[in-house]
């Protein structure tokens, strides 16, 4: 339960921070509701995904790591599709917002292993 609470958590403050410090990602009308709905959305399938990590591991490690981002581009490329006020719609916008997801979801994870 914490793990999914976590996860959400991040995708929140990742996508408020993508927002803030990428270029290119625009939330209009800028709500607060619709940071919690795409967080919500974009953690769950984060920890769902999760749930599957022992089956992606060759692909990472052949990689060298990059899947794992190919995968949070795609997610968050996909939650644009599905939360039409959040665009995200070139790749440099892509990448930048899939490595900020990466660190928050890594940051909760080292937070809640701290504390676990």
């Amino acid at each position: 339960m914490w793990r999914l609470l976590s996860c959400i958590l991040a995708a929140i403050i990742g996508l408020w921070a993508a927002y803030i410090f990428v270029p290119g990602v625009t939330v209009s009308p800028l709500e607060w509701q619709t940071f919690v709905l795409a967080g919500l959305i974009l953690g769950t399938a984060h920890f769902c995904i999760k749930l599957l990590g022992p089956f992606a591991l060759p692909f990472k490690i052949i990689t060298l790591g990059f899947f794992g981002l190919i995968v949070n581009m795609a997610l968050v490329w996909l939650l644009g599709r599905i939360v039409s006020n959040l665009s995200a719609p070139w790749f440099f916008p892509l990448f930048w917002t899939a490595i900020i997801l990466s660190f928050s979801h890594s940051l909760f994870n080292a937070l809640l292993n701290k504390y676990d």
